[in-house]
Formats: structure tokens, sequence, C-alpha cells
């Protein structure tokens, strides 16, 4: 994304610290990081979260009061912040990931993204607490789930249990949107563990990074993403 420009950035989590149904797009003022405020885009979270009745303003999730934030969206900021430098930030949390919330916010997105200088960044991580190997192979259904851009066998597999992700559903709902977008496949940067920094295997968090493409370029050939105008990154947390 080096080089890149964009006006807003969307960061989709999901909720670790409360539960509540639907997604909750952030009202307030702005996002504050040890590299400063990141403003929000009042305008874009408004025309958000006004569309449908399950993707509305809130700070539901968002450390309202006393209550923490949510660290799954808030730790994507200041690499944002390094990497582009100004933007407006748009900031979705999913409080719950049944398949009627993962409809709403991919149709909600696909119809406000469509023709803006956005970027699309859909936070989670993967597999909980298993050893290496299991990691592995539930991490590797989501990885093929993923890389076929096909956001129904991902859903199905989070639902049979085949696979793991805090954020299963977010993935699922921006795959949904940016192939309305005009996205035509998903390039995988990398997968990994906790392991290969603690070197514990016996109990590892998996993570995968990945973007969503338009064309036939490849976004490791500095190509661009999803045409002039509009990019989606997927980004990992903890």
């Amino acid at each position: 994304m080096e080089g890149k420009q964009y006006d807003t950035v969307i960061v989709i989590s999901p909720s670790h610290k409360v539960f509540f149904q639907g997604c909750s797009v952030f009202d307030g003022d702005g996002y504050s990081t040890p590299l400063g405020v990141v403003e929000i885009d009042k305008d874009f979270s408004e025309k958000i979260g006004t569309l449908l009745p399950s993707v509305y303003l809130s700070n539901m999730g968002h450390g309202a009061g006393e209550e923490r934030g949510e660290h799954a969206l808030e730790l994507q900021l200041p690499f944002l912040q390094i990497v582009l430098g100004k933007f407006k930030l748009v900031a979705i949390v999913m409080g719950d990931q049944e398949e009627s919330s993962i409809n709403a916010l991919s149709e909600v997105l696909a119809t406000t993204v469509a023709g803006c200088n956005c970027l699309l960044v859909a936070s989670t991580d993967l597999s909980h607490f298993h050893t290496e190997k299991q990691a592995n192979r539930l991490d590797g259904e989501m990885r093929k789930a993923i890389e076929s851009y096909d956001p129904e066998l991902l859903i199905d597999k989070l639902e049979r249990g085949k696979t793991e992700a805090c954020g299963g559903g977010i993935v699922a709902s921006v795959l949904k949107a940016t192939k309305r977008l005009g996205g035509s496949r998903v390039e995988i940067f990398e997968y990994t563990t906790s392991g290969a920094v603690t070197g514990d295997f016996e109990e590892v968090v998996g993570y995968l990074s990945a973007v969503v493409i338009a064309g036939k370029e490849s976004v490791k050939q500095k190509k661009s993403l999803l045409g002039e105008r509009a990019a989606v990154k997927k980004m990992n947390s903890y």
C-alpha cells in the first residue's frame, strides 16, 4: 500500500468485549493512537450506518465510557498511519456473526463503497490455542476458502467447525462485497502462527494476510488493486 492514497479507510473487526446484534458504525469524532488522532469520516459513516437497520450508527463495541476499545480494530490504525499518512476512518465493529449480519454488511459495503477512493480492511485472526499441527489444518481450510474467493464456502466451513476465526463473518462480508465491486481473485501474502515468535508450538494463534485483486495483475508486482479507485486489503490481528 505504500505510495497509495485513500480518502477513507474502512476498518471492520469483530467484537471481543461485548455482544450485540448487527454492526456498529462508530459515531464519534476520532480514534486516538500514539501517532495521533485518526479523524472519523462522519459523512461516510452516516451513509453506511443509515442504509439498513442492522448496520447502524453507535458507539457500541468502540469503547464507550469506561469500556476498553476493540483491540482488533485499534491495532490496525498505527500501521495504516505509518504507511498511508493522512486519511479519514470509518470504524465498524460486528457484534454477532449470523448470516443475516454478514449479508447486511456486505450489501451496505457494496452499495456505498462503489466509486469511492476507499480501502477496506477486515481485521481478524484465525484459530486459537491449538497445537501448531492442528492450527495448520484448521487455518488451511480458511486459506482454501479465501484463496478460492468463495464466501459461501467460508461460511459453511465456519458453521461446520472445519475452520476458526473470530472475524470469519467479517471476512465473508468483505469477500461478498468486493465480488460486486469488481474483485476477480484473492492473493495470499503470508500465513504464520504465534509460535514463530514465541517458540511455543503447543498453543498457537494463526494469522493470514491476503488482498483482493481486480484483473490479472499481481499485487506483489505493485499493480493496482480493484481498478483505479477502490481497493481491499485483509489484515490480521491478535
